[in-house]
């Protein structure tokens, strides 16, 4: 149930095992239930969802109130990511992978994939790593994914002790 106004508006019933829905005004057809009716979904949720939401729960004939504050936020899009590859001066082996996004904002966090063959293996955290190019194959990927809360995006590159590869291959 919601407050639109202060009047209470029941949304959807669980009943006798089957999700009903009771007012088709609001979410139109974004509203299912899932789980057995443990849960409510709304899809593609839009800022104007935005809100308390109460469910109430009959308990061994108990009513029991539980209440939601549901926030959406607008998306916040990530520019696609830029790695930038550089040899170590001392070391004929040593590659550092520096990954960064043009953007202002200071809320995004940094992961790196390898990709071996078919598995992808979480490789670190962080925006910079160190990879030793001796310990891979001239086919060894590494993906960096930059995420907010709201939007991923990500690029990889290819280490070749042989030459400067890089490519922009999307992880998803």
């Amino acid at each position: 149930m919601i407050y639109v106004n202060g009047k209470q508006i029941v949304l959807a019933k669980f009943r006798d095992q089957k999700f009903i829905r009771v007012n088709k005004n609001y979410f139109l057809n974004r509203l299912e239930g899932s789980n057995s009716g443990t849960s409510l979904q709304i899809r593609e949720l839009r800022m104007e969802d935005s809100g308390v939401f109460t469910a109430l729960i009959n308990v061994n004939g108990e009513m029991k109130d539980i209440s939601y504050n549901l926030t959406v936020y607008e998306p916040l899009p990530i520019p696609t990511p830029v790695i930038e590859k550089t040899l170590d001066v001392n070391s004929t082996d040593l590659c550092h992978l520096h990954c960064s996004v043009p953007s202002n904002s200071t809320s995004v966090s940094y992961s790196w994939i390898y990709r071996d063959k078919d598995t992808d293996i979480l490789y670190a955290n962080g925006s910079t790593i160190s990879v030793s190019l001796k310990d891979y194959t001239s086919e060894a990927e590494f993906f960096c994914l930059v995420q907010n809360s709201a939007h991923t995006n990500n690029v990889s590159v290819l280490l070749n002790p042989y030459a400067e590869i890089q490519t922009k291959r999307k992880y998803f």
